[in-house]
Parts: structure tokens; C-alpha cells; sequence
């Protein structure tokens, strides 16, 4: 006889069993429902204990079909315990009907029997329900776990977030501090104060947000101050380049002006020599051609202002000699007859008329010497007609004299010109030619690249020939025209013309010749010689112009 489970032992199956629920548990329970269920059918449950066989057919169904592993047990359990009280008050009441005596002992060994598989199937119940218990409070504690763990990740990415924004923060502050830096050595406090000054409060304002662990201000404020000190600096360098060039520029003039005044002055001396102040007026004479040789040595030392002022003294002085030598010159016509004096003054126009007729190549070749001897000889037939044959006399001799001296001063400019063209010609890819300021050297191409003002390394060879050549003609000023294409602004073109020049004088100077001879000088893409519209005429015009001033004039 089998007992009933005992109470006691129903904790020990349920601490046994709260790992989880065994499959073949529940596949036994269900082979126990339904052949508890074949056996109270056996046993006439249909017919006797109709109810509890039919609730145990339900309850059986109901497991087949839930997919709940704790449901489909207890339901089965459930089933089979009915399907068990089906058969027992089938076999009680058939055994009833077969017995008018029932055996106490067995009913009540059923009924153990029928007890212990209750408090079994009771036990299995309780255990399932602890454990859905303690699955959900698992289910809780990892719900809470994953919260504590989300909360934690936020706060680290916050914690992250809020130390990206104040790297980013200080990497932009860094940023304009370098920026300053580089628009303080542009002189921008002096050249662009107003950007300078926004710029210096915004990062000062940038530096008040980071210590506030305002970041996102304090990026935003630096990264403004870093573009106002780099507008800063961008205007301080254009303004620093445009002062630049207006003391290029005022040096230009003030050459120019000097080297015009050294020609006058030359003129002058070469006119008062026509007057014979040698003898009449020497000392004057002396000193008009010291200061033009303290002219012609400062502005060879690029003192341009002190030359400038050194030329206008000599011609004063040759001026003062010129009139003294023509007074002292008149005193000694005076003793001449009248007709006498007429002869020699036509004598001195007619000479002075033929050797102007015979030369006519000193116009280009000497323009200033030709200007005024043409200007005397004028002068000369304009006081024949009015038979002023003193004045006539002394403007015709001076005529012939300056056009005899600027015939001596062209054979031998020609001779230096000639040699310097044969010696510049040898060299490959320059063009050389004559100029009314002197010697035009040409070189275009590729000397530059397209927006570079670097030579192109294949002309150093060429250009180190070059520098040679000049070596050997010291007395000669050389102007440096820089010339650009019209691709671009005309205001970069004309910076980047000058910064061609300038790097030309430097490769020169390099290469031994003096500084002090050296003008650079740009025009930009003002002076083509050649169409800009297509590329073989842009490398032309992307060209230096040499130029070897021969005949002292700009």
C-alpha cells in the first residue's frame, strides 16, 4: 500500500527542483495523465464518475495545447489526479454495485494512495509556483541591475561628452592664441587695431567660458577670435605691402628724380664747357662736376634722396658757370668789327646746322644733348634775323660743341652697347635688343610658373652667365621690370610682378653683382606684349625685363 507523501518532504522537492522545469517531467506528468485517463476508462469512469472523467479529459486537452511549460505541468498533474478520482469512484461505485461489502482496507489504501498523488501533484504545484516566483524577482533584480548599468553609461557619457567639449574648447583657444602670435608678428596691432581688439576680447571672453565649463561658448567665441586675428593679420599684411610699395614707390621717384637731374646737370656742364668755362669760369666748373660726382656716388649707394640733391646743386653750379664763361666770353667779342662778327656767327650756324644734318641718329641715340643743341642752333638763326650776331655767335658755337660732344659720347656708347649685346646674345633663350634707355635683355617663357614669383631652376645656368656680364659694367644701372599675365586681380598681379623683380635683384646680387645697381620695379599685367587669351601669349608676357640704362635715363 502505497502512503501519501509526506508534508515535510514537500520544501525538500521544491529547493530540489527551483533550477527549472525538466522536459521529460513534463512528458511524464502527461503520459501519467493519460494513462490515469485510459485506466478510470477502464475502470467505467464514464458511465460512474462521469464529471471527474470529463474534467480530466478537458484538463488534459488544455495541457496538449499550452505552450506554458509550468501551465502544461500543473494541468497535466491536474488531469491525471482527476482521471485518478474518475477511476477510484468508478471502481468504488462499480465495486458497489458487484460488492454489497467493500473492503475498507482497500478503498482506504485508494484513498492513500489517491492522497499521496494529490499532496504529489500539489508538491509539483507549489514548486512550479515558486519557481515563476523566483524567475520573476530574478527577472526584477536584472532589471534593476540593467537600469543601475544604463544609468551608469549615461553618466559616463556624459562625463565623456563634457570632456570632448572642453578638449575641443582648449584645442580652439590654442588655436587663436596662434593666430594672435601670428598677427602680432604681422604688426597687426599697429596696421589692423579694430579686428586686432575684437579679436583680443573674444578670446578673452573664450578663456572666462572654459573656466566656467561653458564649452560650447567657449569653442564658438574662439573660433571667432581665431578668424578676427586672421583677418587682422590678413589686413595688417596688405597694409604692411601697401606701405611697402609706396616707399619702393617713393624710392622709385625719388631715383627717377635724381638720375634726371644727374642728366641736366650733365647737359649743363657739357654747355658751359661749349662756353669755354674751363677758362673763364673754372672753378665754378670744378665744383658743378664735384657734386655731380658726389650725385653719381650716392645714387649708385642708393641714396637716392642725398643724389637727388647733390645733382640739383651741380646744375645750379654749371648753370652759374655756363653764365659766367658766356659773359666773360661776350667781353672778348666786343673788340670784334661788325662784320667780322656777323662772318664768324654765320660761320658758327652753319657748322652748327651741317653736324646736326650729318648726325641725325643722335636724336634717339642721345635725346637730352640733341633737345638742346637744337634749342641753341633755334635760338642761334632766330638772332641772325634779328642781327644780334653776338647772341647768334655764342648759341651757334655752343650748338656745334654739344652736337660734337654727344657725337663723341654716341661712338662710344655705341661701341659699349655693341660689345655688351654681342656678349649678352650668346646667351640661349634671352632676347636682346637695343632700347631708348639702353640695353632691353627679354626673358619670358617658363621662368616663372603660373602665380609664382620662384625662377625656375633649369635658368640658373643662364642667369649665372648673366650676372658674369654685368659684372663687367659696373657703370651702368640696371632697372628690373617684373611682368605678370591678366589671369587673377590686378592688384595681386602687381604684387606678384614686384615679387618676381625682387626675387631676380636677389638671384643677382647672389651672384655678385651690386645691389646698388639694381631697381626693381613691377608692372603687374599693365604692359603685355603679347594677347592674354590664349597660353603661348601669357608665357610671354610672364617675364622679367632687363633693362641696362646705358644712356642715364629712365
Amino acid at each position: 500500500m502505497r502512503h501519501p507523501l509526506p508534508i515535510l518532504l514537500i520544501p525538500i522537492l521544491i529547493a530540489g527542483c527551483a533550477a527549472g522545469i525538466n522536459p521529460v517531467v513534463i512528458q511524464r506528468s502527461l503520459s501519467d495523465a493519460q494513462s490515469s485517463l485510459k485506466e478510470a476508462e477502464d475502470a467505467g469512469a464514464s458511465e460512474y464518475a462521469y464529471a471527474e472523467y470529463t474534467r480530466a479529459k478537458q484538463l488534459l486537452n488544455e495541457a496538449l495545447r499550452t505552450p506554458d511549460p509550468a501551465l502544461r505541468l500543473d494541468l497535466a498533474q491536474r488531469a491525471s489526479l482527476h482521471a485518478k478520482i474518475a477511476e477510484a469512484k468508478s471502481k468504488y461505485l462499480s465495486a458497489q454495485e458487484r460488492l454489497d461489502e467493500i473492503k475498507s482496507e482497500r478503498v482506504k489504501l485508494l484513498i492513500d494512495k489517491m492522497a499521496e498523488q494529490v499532496a504529489e501533484a500539489q508538491a509539483r504545484r507549489a514548486i512550479a509556483e515558486y519557481r515563476m516566483r523566483r524567475a520573476e524577482k530574478q527577472a526584477e533584480a536584472a532589471q534593476k541591475e540593467a537600469a543601475r548599468a544604463e544609468a551608469k553609461a549615461e553618466a559616463a557619457q556624459r562625463k565623456m561628452l563634457s570632456r570632448i567639449a572642453q578638449d575641443k574648447a582648449e584645442l580652439a583657444i590654442a588655436k587663436a592664441e596662434l593666430a594672435r602670435e601670428a598677427a602680432q608678428s604681422a604688426e597687426a596691432e599697429r596696421y589692423a587695431a579694430d579686428p586686432y581688439d575684437q579679436a583680443s576680447v573674444k578670446l578673452e571672453a573664450a578663456k572666462e567660458a572654459l573656466a566656467s565649463e561653458r564649452f560650447d561658448d567657449a569653442e564658438k567665441l574662439a573660433s571667432e577670435a581665431e578668424a578676427k586675428f586672421k583677418e587682422a593679420r590678413s589686413s595688417a599684411v596688405t597694409a604692411a605691402e601697401v606701405q611697402k610699395r609706396q616707399v619702393e614707390l617713393s624710392q622709385q621717384q625719388l631715383y627717377a628724380e635724381a638720375l634726371v637731374s644727374i642728366g641736366r646737370a650733365e647737359l649743363l656742364l657739357q654747355i658751359a664747357r661749349a662756353f669755354n668755362a674751363q677758362r673763364f669760369a673754372s672753378q665754378k666748373l670744378k665744383e658743378a662736376q664735384r657734386k655731380l660726382d658726389e650725385a653719381r656716388k650716392t645714387i649708385s649707394e642708393r641714396r637716392y634722396g642725398e643724389a637727388r640733391d647733390a645733382a640739383l646743386e651741380a646744375e645750379k653750379l654749371a648753370l652759374a658757370a655756363q653764365k659766367l664763361a658766356q659773359i666773360r666770353w661776350r667781353e672778348e667779342q666786343i673788340n670784334l668789327s661788325g662784320e667780322e662778327l656777323e662772318a664768324l656767327a654765320k660761320d658758327a650756324v652753319f657748322k652748327a646746322e651741317t653736324a646736326m644734318n650729318e648726325n641725325p641718329d643722335l636724336k634717339e641715340g642721345d635725346p637730352s644733348l640733341y633737345r638742346a643743341a637744337n634749342g641753341l642752333l633755334s635760338q642761334a638763326k632766330k638772332a641772325i634775323e634779328e642781327r644780334d650776331y653776338q647772341s647768334a655767335l655764342i648759341f651757334g658755337s655752343q650748338a656745334a660743341a654739344l652736337i660734337e660732344t654727344a657725337r663723341g659720347r654716341r661712338t662710344e656708347l655705341g661701341k659699349a652697347e655693341s660689345k655688351l649685346i654681342s656678349n649678352l646674345s650668346k646667351i640661349k633663350g634671352f632676347q636682346v635688343q637695343r632700347d631708348p634707355k639702353g640695353v632691353l635683355v627679354r626673358i619670358s617663357g617658363d621662368l616663372f610658373a603660373p602665380g609664382g614669383s620662384d625662377i625656375n631652376p633649369k635658368y640658373r645656368g643662364s642667369l649665372g652667365k648673366l650676372a658674369e656680364i654685368l659684372k663687367g659694367y659696373p657703370q651702368f644701372t640696371i632697372l628690373i621690370e617684373g611682368h605678370t599675365d591678366s589671369i587673377g586681380e590686378a592688384e595681386d598681379n602687381l604684387k606678384l610682378s614686384i615679387a618676381r623683380a625682387v626675387k631676380f635683384r636677389d638671384f643677382l646680387v647672389k651672384r655678385g653683382v651690386k645691389g646698388s645697381r639694381l631697381i626693381p620695379i613691377g608692372y603687374g599685367e599693365s604692359r603685355p606684349i603679347a594677347s592674354n587669351i590664349n597660353e603661348a601669349g601669357r608665357r610671354k608676357n610672364r617675364r622679367i625685363d632687363l633693362i641696362i640704362l646705358t644712356r642715364s635715363s629712365l
